[in-house]
């Protein structure tokens, strides 16, 4: 077997498996399946279990975890503001609560949407009603756009300042035009804004550890 991953590397390592590493396996997986159908194997809410389960809204595990939340460490003060409560956790309980609040989220969220579905489906959940959303325009004819601007006394050079140009939509118009794709279609991007870019960081994100 052999991981192909082209983008990311040119010589894939290729692995051979035999009888010795097969049958356990086998083994495993089958123990595994096995255990996944039990009806009465335990159920245990957690990021990595709950990211893709659509179940997220009715599983009462991982509701017992939404709600552990509210489950505030005796010596943590509740008269004061949420950020001095926080500075209060120690490392191992904000470690506890971070991943209870991944569960957490995603339970919120589920329900959210199914609220929306609900209410979008003439359903009536008391105390909430749904907002109209806001209105964004966008245009359409960048082209017609200057001219207008133009006739009223706007230089190109100003109006080229008021717009934005992605990255994402410069390399589309670039394959349609050169037709190129993959690797040589990202160094014709590469040459197109060199010298004409800049990188600005965003927030770090915060991650759970996977090993």
């Amino acid at each position: 077997v052999a991981s192909l991953q082209s983008a990311a590397k040119h010589s894939p390592e290729i692995t051979r498996y035999t009888n010795r590493e097969l049958c356990p396996a086998l083994d495993q997986l089958q123990k595994r399946v096995r255990a996944c159908h039990d009806p009465a194997a335990p159920r245990v809410a957690g990021p990595v279990q709950c990211q893709f389960c659509r179940a997220k809204a009715v599983c009462p595990e991982a509701r017992a975890a939404a709600l552990s939340l509210t489950d505030i460490p005796p010596n943590v003060s509740l008269t004061v503001s949420a950020a001095e409560a926080a500075a209060q956790f120690t490392p191992e309980m904000l470690g506890q609560f971070l991943e209870r609040a991944v569960v957490a989220e995603g339970v919120i969220a589920a329900c959210r949407e199914e609220a929306r579905r609900r209410l979008n489906a003439g359903e009536i959940i008391p105390g909430w009603r749904l907002k109209p959303g806001q209105q964004r325009e966008t245009i359409t004819d960048p082209q017609a756009c200057f001219d207008r601007c133009h006739r009223r006394g706007v230089p190109l050079i100003a109006f080229l300042s008021a717009i934005a140009v992605k990255k994402c939509d410069l390399k589309e118009l670039l394959r349609q035009a050169t037709g190129l794709r993959g690797q040589a279609l990202e160094a014709e991007l590469d040459h197109v804004v060199d010298g004409i870019t800049e990188v600005n960081l965003t927030q770090p994100m915060l991650t759970a550890k996977t090993d």
